[in-house]
């Protein structure tokens, strides 16, 4: 009986059951950027960390993106020029309301 529900326990640590519908480069790319949470990485530390080819790592950011298990945010950086930057969506969720939901 298929779920459209975001996760469930049967996921595990709370991880999001769309993940599995996913491809293998977009879940290696959610597992890095879950290990470095609370930090948000650039493309650049993604890049570096998943080893993926520029397109494959876009393609992978933009299904995580509209799975919306993830979310991309612009850092202006000195001196280098901004930056995109990502991170879990709900934790980035639970920085912008502290109080819980």
């Amino acid at each position: 009986m298929a779920s459209n529900c975001r996760s469930s326990p049967a996921a595990g640590h709370g991880r999001p059951t769309r993940l599995r519908e996913l491809t293998p480069s977009a879940k290696l790319t959610y597992l890095v950027v879950d290990r470095a949470a609370p930090q948000r990485l650039t493309v650049a530390q993604l890049r570096e960390r998943t080893r993926l080819a520029d397109r494959t790592l876009r393609r992978a950011i933009a299904d995580l993106d509209d799975a919306e298990l993830v979310v991309r945010r612009w850092r202006v950086v000195d001196g280098s020029g901004p930056q995109r930057e990502i991170a879990l969506a709900d934790r980035e969720r639970s920085r912008q309301d502290p109080a819980g939901e």
